[in-house]
């Protein structure tokens, strides 16, 4: 790949999330669907990160939600994190901050960004930022309040 569109590519992914990597590297991996031209750097796209993401989103919302002033019990906070950290959820908030124009897409796959795909990607970056940060949920949590995910505002 073109080191330029690849520089291009991750300065787009750091301004929608509005958040400089140290490791330009990590937001690379974590623009990848799987199947994209990386495939061979990233046999299995941004998977591992959005994976990582995933538990960051969850461990954030859940620690929020503890220490919220208004007493939660466990199955209140349980459906909280089950709409916050849905597919749907994720998707939804993903697409209306523009995700799927910075994911570096299986050249197979034309169309609109698929659900899966877009839900991998917010979560990688989630993810991503984790790592770059030095394993603290303080940026992660600043960058899902920018992208509106966190805390839920409706």
């Amino acid at each position: 790949m073109d080191g330029n569109r690849q520089n291009a590519m991750v300065g787009a992914a750091e301004d929608v999330i509005d958040y400089s990597f140290i490791d330009k590297e990590l937001p690379w991996e974590a623009i990848q669907a799987a199947g994209s031209n990386m495939a061979f750097r990233y046999p299995e796209g941004n998977k591992r990160l959005a994976m990582i993401g995933d538990a960051v989103v969850k461990l954030v919302v859940l620690e929020d939600l503890r220490v919220a002033d208004s007493p939660r019990d466990a199955g209140d906070m349980q459906n909280s994190l089950s709409y916050i950290g849905s597919n749907a959820n994720l998707d939804r908030v993903g697409r209306l901050n523009k995700l799927e124009a910075i994911v570096n897409r299986n050249p197979s796959q034309l169309g609109a960004v698929a659900a899966n795909t877009l839900t991998a990607t917010f979560e990688a970056l989630i993810g991503a930022v984790y790592l770059d940060s030095g394993g603290t949920t303080t940026r992660a949590r600043l960058v899902m309040e920018r992208l509106g995910l966190w805390p839920n505002r409706e």
